[in-house]
């Protein structure tokens, strides 16, 4: 996406409207139909109007991932020309530069564009008191609105991390999409940090490359990211700050660091501690309340011992030590919670004798840094020996954590439960653990104070059973999260899933990344995919299983249930990322031998149903059915209830596309029914979808003949898509469902409707699969609009389907090529589309719509051969009567003797036309119906080259 001022844009050329980050192309307020690649090489090209862009550039642009035969380029470039000469014929808009590649040739203009608010506004902390930093906040506040990326650096402990918060307070309502701050302390590894900025955002992350999807995700928004703490991830913060500014433009980012991220149009504001008065004179109290440390140090002094007020003869004393710690706000904070214990003077002199210890250059580092680093010895040391303990374990924690948090990993073996909560508070008291402000009892440390317990933990000698112990609770959390039953909505995960996602992250990077114990790991990662799923996290749903998995040696004993959950999630994951690859086929086939062998009958139900799955995508319906049958089975002799309820929903899937369409309409009637009564599949049913099975009825009442019906049900099943709030549901409704449903019934305004909101979700969401459907479906679209530019995209989006391997409705889709080549005049090319339809309708039992494809291959052969192909094309039509009647489609019968009346009275057309119009409501009025009425009132005679018929 360009980017001009931060802001998304449109251009604008001739007559039309280009929104790359829509992905939509306007003709006045007419859509132009373009599929995701030739829509892709036109955003190219405009992007850079006037300049010769590369055949190289542009195959990268569509092609991102696989390399292409240059004639693909041609193809989709000639689309381009044709869909824009349509309207505007007389004007050139690419040129093609021999030997180079091509280049936009008519001028375009640039307008910004906004986009939609945001209904959240921010997920900021409450912004501390910042006393002395008025300036600071002003300039930061200023500059942040100003530059795309501002980075305040300083010492730790200088309150980099406030006055970042504080900015954010003051400009969020100058963001339409809000201001979210990502603390990357608490970001172990640099390949979650998109999922974290995601995540709080509450960006569903569906995709294997979160940072893309994230970018996508950003397009079109206006916020303001905080990224606090970047010397944690400083490389990969850089990058991701580069990415976001560059392909976001609306998107600023805040970031606070130790030292600058080192990238183009940085700009960096130095914060420095707070002003300490000078040695000289007798200071009065007054005099130096009004130098911002020495407020800092009273304000803090004066919370923690009520009794204190700064005296004149404690003035000089109190400047001494705000002097000796530099002004550093952190160091300032915890020296005060101990002016209560020994007062100014005693402070002092016990500050000053740890300092002197580091001034004889034994540690190196910044003066600062040695004193915050003394600050911290001094603190700690005058901890008692269970709050040190306490303090170092509660280090392991990354972000917020519970009193039961707190218990469970702090508290020593055998220790009692009252002295770990009376040490927990002590060490609140002395700002070395801060609390959460809320209801609940919740706690964080500082990144500093962290990083010096994390050190303190290394020298203790008992790191590994702490971290143990963390990752066992990790391990209970997750438990009670799948045992929850309904996943939380991921739009908005709740504060405790949160800090459980960086923890878990954490305790896996222990077990298996450093190796200190892979089998708990292996049963952490299992456990761990109720979160991931929970807050759809596909990434690390994918990531944590293969780690867990490559830990696996044959050493470590006999094969266990954890292996054979995690090689099913990682397979079912994969389908939605990679396509049903022969990888994918492995990993259950793997999971299912490795259950059988452990006469693990649920392991076995999850393979067979993930094999169940990957047959239907690859299209192999009877194989699928098979298994389901397997499925059923099992579930019977085991006892399993659930699973044997909710194998009707694959069932009827199989049977639909079987052509069984009564018993696809009885499994689904059945499954639907038991949901709805509560008695049913409970969680596998969840698992696997009501959507996808109201989709299937719905699917079956048009074929059945009963469109007002299989109308309702799409829509029904769309809002429960929609309800549910998980995305792939959403693209089942949607793909599956609303756009077939809107398109075999004529109403193409609902297909566009469905179709751009099936975009904008894939894009949303980087789905790579459905944007192919997504493609292919808008192709035909475009075919029932007469436009001839589909017949390309839709060849383009199958010849994509065939590489990832997904042949699940693909009779359908090449009979919509084949109708639409031969209302273009090709009727050659339309005879071998349709008998590659009928060749794979057969191989895969997809023959469900087997009677429409061989009444097509009849309309083929009447208009290329005229009235000599009268016989062929009649024994067709009957041929799919004959089907048709078998399967109970009364649609497709419909369509067929429609066509057969078409022909000489011999053929009894206008008799098996009477009787299929007997089947159908007189109220009923649809395109079919119409055509087959108005037919019946004609007569015989030969049809014109019609409409190309929407097979989907």
């Amino acid at each position: 996406m360009d980017r001009r001022e931060g802001k998304a844009v449109r251009y604008t050329f001739g007559d039309f409207v280009l929104s790359p980050s829509e992905q939509r192309l306007w003709r006045a307020d007419t859509v132009v139909r373009l599929g995701g690649r030739p829509m892709a090489i036109l955003t190219a090209l405009v992007e850079r109007a006037g300049q010769v862009v590369s055949k190289e550039d542009l195959n990268r642009r569509a092609w991102p991932r696989t390399t292409v035969d240059d004639s693909n380029l041609k193809v989709n470039v000639a689309a381009i020309r044709r869909a824009l000469a349509g309207f505007e014929p007389e004007k050139p808009f690419i040129a093609t530069v021999s030997g180079h590649g091509y280049r936009f040739v008519a001028p375009v203009d640039v307008t910004p564009w906004p986009a939609p608010a945001a209904a959240r506004r921010h997920n900021l902390p409450r912004p501390a008191d910042l006393l002395g930093r008025s300036e600071d906040l002003a300039e930061i506040s200023t500059t942040v609105m100003q530059r795309k990326l501002v980075t305040i650096t300083g010492p730790g402990g200088v309150g980099k991390t406030s006055l970042a918060v504080a900015s954010g307070h003051a400009v969020v309502e100058r963001f339409r999409d809000g201001v979210w701050m990502v603390d990357l302390c608490v970001v172990d590894s640099d390949r979650y940090l998109a999922s974290a900025v995601a995540q709080e955002m509450g960006i569903a992350i569906h995709a294997d490359d979160p940072q893309a999807a994230l970018t996508t995700a950003l397009a079109d928004r206006q916020c303001l990211l905080v990224l606090d703490g970047c010397e944690n991830s400083l490389d990969q913060a850089a990058r991701l700050a580069t990415l976001l500014t560059a392909a976001a433009p609306g998107t600023h980012v805040l970031a606070t660091s130790r030292e600058p991220l080192r990238i183009a149009d940085e700009v960096v504001y130095h914060l420095r501690p707070l002003a300490v008065p000078t040695a000289d004179g007798t200071p009065t109290a007054r005099e130096v309340l009004a130098v911002p440390a020495v407020a800092l140090f009273v304000a803090r002094a004066s919370a923690a011992a009520p009794g204190f007020v700064l005296q004149d003869d404690d003035a000089p004393t109190i400047v001494e030590i705000c002097r000796r710690l530099d002004g550093l706000p952190l160091a300032l904070e915890l020296a005060a919670t101990r002016v209560g214990a020994f007062g100014p003077r005693n402070l002092l002199r016990l500050l000053n004798e740890r300092l002197d210890l580091l001034d004889d250059g034994r540690r190196a580092g910044h003066p600062r840094h040695r004193g915050l680093t003394a600050t911290l010895d001094w603190s700690h040391g005058l901890l008692s020996a269970g709050e040190q303990a306490l303090f170092r374990r509660l280090a392991v924690f990354h972000g917020v954590f519970s009193l039961d948090a707190a218990l469970t990993v702090g508290r020593c073996p055998g220790g009692a439960e009252g002295r770990c909560i009376g040490h927990l508070a002590d060490l609140v008291a002395k700002s070395l653990v801060a609390v959460i402000p809320g209801g609940a009892s919740r706690y964080h440390l500082l990144d500093t104070t962290r990083d010096y317990g994390l050190r303190r933990l290394a020298e203790s000698g008992e790191g590994d059973a702490v971290r143990r112990r963390h990752a066992e609770l990790c391990l209970a959390q997750c438990r009670h999260v799948s045992g929850r039953g309904s996943a939380q909505p991921a739009c908005d995960p709740p504060e405790d899933l949160t800090a459980l996602v960086h923890n878990l992250r954490a305790a896996l990077d222990w077990c298996l990344t450093d190796r200190r114990d892979p089998a708990l790991g292996r049963t952490l990662a299992a456990a761990a995919l109720a979160v991931w799923d929970t807050l759809s996290l596909l990434q690390e749903r994918i990531e944590t299983s293969e780690r867990a998995l490559a830990t696996v040696a044959p050493a470590d004993g006999p094969e266990d249930r954890d292996e054979i959950a995690l090689r099913a999630s990682l397979a079912a994951a994969l389908l939605q990322v990679e396509g049903p690859t022969a990888r994918i086929a492995e990993l259950w086939r793997g999971a299912l031998a490795r259950a059988e062998r452990l006469s693990d009958l649920d392991g076995q139900l999850r393979a067979l149903w993930g094999l169940c799955d990957f047959e239907t995508w690859i299209g192999d319906h009877r194989a699928a059915f098979a298994l389901t049958e397997r499925i059923r089975m099992l579930a019977s002799a085991s006892g399993d209830r659930a699973a044997g309820a909710a194998v009707d929903r694959p069932a009827a899937t199989s049977l639909r596309y079987l052509g069984r369409l009564d018993e696809a309409r009885d499994a689904a009637e059945r499954l639907l029914a038991r949901a709805a009564r509560r008695d049913g599949p409970g969680r596998r049913l969840e698992d696997h979808g009501l959507v996808a099975a109201r989709g299937t009825l719905a699917n079956v009442l048009w074929l059945q003949g009963r469109p007002v019906h299989a109308v309702a049900a799409a829509r029904r099943a769309l809002a429960e898509a929609e309800a549910g709030g998980q995305a792939f549901a959403l693209t089942n409704a949607l793909a599956h469902t609303v756009i077939p449903i809107a398109l075999h019934g004529g109403d193409l305004d609902e297909a566009e409707r469905g179709l751009a909101r099936l975009s904008d979700h894939v894009a949303h969401h980087a789905m790579r699969i459905w944007r192919v459907i997504a493609d292919g479906l808008e192709a035909i679209v475009s075919l029932r609009r007469g436009d001839a530019g589909g017949l390309h995209r839709l060849e383009d989006a199958l010849v994509e389907m065939g590489e990832i391997g997904f042949r699940m409705r693909r009779p359908a889709y090449l009979g919509s090529l084949a109708s639409g080549l031969a209302a273009h005049g090709r009727p050659q090319d339309a005879l071998a589309r349709i008998d590659a339809a009928l060749a794979a309708s057969e191989h895969g039992g997809e023959v469900w719509c087997r009677p429409e494809l061989l009444r097509i291959r009849g309309e083929i052969l009447l208009a290329s051969a005229g009235n000599a192909g009268e016989p062929d094309a009649a024994r067709h039509f009957r041929q799919a009567i004959d089907l048709a009647d078998g399967q109970g489609a009364a649609m497709w019968r419909l369509r067929a003797a429609t066509s057969l009346a078409a022909l000489d009275d011999r053929y009894g057309g206008r008799a098996a036309l009477t009787v299929s119009l007997e089947g159908f409501d007189r109220a009923l009025d649809t395109p079919d119906l119409r055509a087959a009425r108005a037919r019946l009132a004609a007569g015989a005679g030969l049809v014109e080259a019609g409409r190309p018929v929407s097979l989907a």
